[in-house]
């Protein structure tokens, strides 16, 4: 456990301790009592500037910034605590629930997401990849999957003002506009679909993991199906 211990908390605990020893020593019952008072404020500004306190308050500037000269660990203001969720692949939605051409509102790790299939191709015999973004249009905070968010071909419509986002989030349309603001595109997440479930990629805002490449996700797959068989 490191400890933190800044000048003016030392400062303040010994003005604290000066104060409490000079009012003790006066004598009188009701004095000495202030200077129980005055002491154990000055043990509690101690205990909250250099002890468990701080520690508490402070471990992650150590864990969430990068390692320092000398492979120290090194403190980092306004460094942001990880999710509470590991790295990982979340299930949001079975590939039934998503049909070409809806959508579904879904939370997964406290994100507010939004799950869409673009509509099938005429004639296609396999289904469109589904698309996972922010569920919360840019525009003005919309729900795209709830109030008659719809799928218009391979993008989708925001309910409020019909702004119209792409499968990679890009904003395609504005109605009454010739040309789409900057920095108006939709986060989208990374997807995948397999053995019929949908799922979305996860990762902190510390470490921003990539998520598993397809062959690494077959290899798990194969060794899976090979432990599920007995198999050695």
């Amino acid at each position: 456990m490191r400890w933190y211990v800044r000048p003016v908390d030392v400062a303040l605990v010994g003005a604290l301790a000066a104060a409490a020893a000079v009012t003790w020593a006066s004598g009188s019952i009701l004095r000495q009592a202030a200077a129980v008072v005055l002491a154990a404020v000055a043990a509690g500004v101690a205990w909250l500037s250099s002890g468990p306190g701080v520690w508490v308050r402070r471990l992650h500037l150590d864990t969430a910034a990068p390692p320092g000269p000398g492979g120290r660990q090194g403190r980092r203001r306004g460094a942001r605590l990880p999710t509470p969720c590991p790295d990982a692949w979340y299930a949001v939605a079975l590939s039934p629930e998503v049909p070409p051409g809806t959508t579904r509102a879904v939370t997964v790790a406290n994100l507010n997401l939004v799950v869409w299939r673009p509509a099938a191709a005429p004639g296609a015999t396999t289904l469109p990849a589904p698309i996972v973004m922010d569920a919360y249009c840019t525009h003005l905070g919309a729900h795209l999957g709830m109030g008659g968010g719809r799928v218009e071909g391979d993008c989708i419509r925001c309910p409020f003002h019909g702004w119209k986002f792409d499968v990679a989030g890009k904003l395609k349309e504005v109605p009454g506009a010739d040309t789409c603001p900057p920095g108006a595109d939709m986060k989208t997440w990374p997807t995948m679909e397999r053995n019929q479930v949908i799922s979305v990629w996860v990762s902190s805002q510390v470490h921003k993991r990539a998520p598993p490449t397809p062959e690494e996700v077959a290899r798990l797959d194969a060794l899976v199906a090979r432990a599920a068989g007995g198999g050695g």
